[in-house]
């Protein structure tokens, strides 16, 4: 098989996804309540949910957070996490700028 070598990865990602779209849903119904099923179901909120979580992971993925054997303590941790985190949020801003709807 192909993938037989390969699937942690991947499964991790899935996984990962998973989390992230779970905690996208939950912090839009916490900000919006019960309107944000609606939302995520009619207003392309899925599409910005999985936006979201792209854009996060992508700069989690460059700021070497999925790479554990570089990590030299916890503070370069932390350093790295908040460096990705305010990636994500300016190029979200970013985005939302140029494509407000």
């Amino acid at each position: 098989m192909m993938f037989s070598s390969n699937w942690r990865p991947w499964v991790l990602i899935a996984g990962e996804t998973c989390l992230l779209v779970g905690a996208v849903a939950a912090g839009s119904y916490v900000r919006l309540g019960s309107d944000t099923w609606w939302l995520l179901q009619h207003e392309n909120g899925l599409w910005r949910a999985l936006l979201t979580v792209g854009v996060c992971q992508l700069s989690l993925y460059y700021a070497d957070l999925y790479d554990l054997r570089g990590v030299g303590g916890i503070r370069d941790l932390t350093a790295r996490l908040i460096e990705a985190l305010g990636a994500t949020s300016l190029i979200l801003a970013g985005i939302y700028f140029l494509a407000p709807d």
